[in-house]
């Protein structure tokens, strides 16, 4: 079976699958709604750069293009995107260790 062919079974209006984190899809928890406000706080308020770690699959990519999505709206920020997979790779290629 086809992907189309599964679309259409189910009324989709897009591809289910997608290998990128939608922030569309984020489900707001309670942690997640608290991270999203400290980091929006923290934007804001330009108290510094904002880094967000933790295990994969927890969100936080998501969490980030949505706070991309929403702080893009207002022209005050020039927002972008660092994402580093890898920052024992990075930082060795930057000539730093990891602290």
């Amino acid at each position: 079976m086809d992907i189309n062919a599964i679309v259409k079974h189910f009324g989709l209006t897009e591809h289910p699958f997608i290998t990128s984190p939608d922030p569309r899809f984020l489900y707001f928890s309670s942690q997640v709604r608290e991270a999203l406000a400290k980091c929006e706080f923290m934007a804001r308020d330009r108290i510094g750069p904002i880094n967000m770690y933790g295990p994969v699959g927890s969100g936080k990519t998501s969490l980030v293009r949505r706070l991309h999505e929403k702080l893009s709206q207002d022209e005050r920020f020039n927002v972008k995107l660092l994402i580093v997979p890898n920052i024992n790779l990075a930082l060795s290629r930057a000539g730093l260790s990891e602290a």
